[in-house]
């Protein structure tokens, strides 16, 4: 395999909630890397994580950080990283709805204020 992506268990039902202790999923990074001094290879991990989670994680475990959700309500997701722009809190009540073929809530969320330059100053 040329990668694992893993997802932390932070739902309960429709509900967000904190990873319980002893429920993150380390113990797979240790596992895909071989134990302490193995050989790191590409390990993405996503759920839950906010900017300074997402830098402590790369930087002390190594291995990618994924995002889901939060690129509904922030469409310029990489910019707002980045340079630290506050992100948008998404309303899950409007996600994936059967039937609901409106963009409500789920493809109209503006971008951030200065973040199109950023994005176009990248392209």
């Amino acid at each position: 395999m040329a990668y694992l992506h893993v997802t932390e268990a932070r739902v309960d039902g429709g509900r967000d909630q904190e990873t319980p202790e002893g429920e993150v999923n380390d113990f797979l990074r240790r596992i895909w890397n071989g134990g302490e001094g193995g050989e790191k290879r590409a390990f993405i991990s996503a759920g839950g994580y906010t900017r300074e989670t997402a830098l402590q994680t790369a930087e002390e475990q190594g291995g990618l950080v994924a995002f889901g959700r939060l690129f509904i309500s922030n469409p310029d997701l990489p910019a707002r990283l980045r340079e630290n722009i506050p992100l948008a809190a998404g309303d899950r009540g409007t996600y994936y709805l059967p039937g609901n073929l409106t963009p409500y809530g789920y493809s109209d969320w503006p971008f951030a204020d200065g973040s199109i330059g950023v994005v176009e100053g990248k392209l």
